[in-house]
């Protein structure tokens, strides 16, 4: 019997190559550990913010953000300023 195409030998080292990672990810974890997958989480979401600030402003120009956001929140959307919901302590 085949898994994905793969012979029972195969699935079996490949099952023990995945415990021997996570045991030894287990065992010299701690801060260091918890340090790289947070950067590596970082990186993940700043590559996927620059794509997606890149695929809006290839499709969306500024001037249309723009006159969408005076027209839902008014002068207070560009201005915080004049927003009643934010005012001076927003920049504070």
């Amino acid at each position: 019997m085949t898994l994905m195409g793969f012979g029972p030998q195969a699935v079996a080292l490949i099952m023990v190559m995945m415990m021997v990672i996570v045991i030894t990810y287990t065992i010299l974890g701690g801060m260091f550990f918890v340090v790289v997958t947070d950067f590596i989480q970082f990186v993940i979401l700043s590559l996927g913010m620059l794509v997606a600030t890149i695929a809006v402003l290839l499709n969306v120009s500024l001037t249309q953000m723009s006159t969408v956001v005076t027209e839902q929140y008014g002068e207070g959307g560009i201005n915080p300023l004049v927003s009643s919901r934010f005012g001076w302590m927003f920049i504070v």
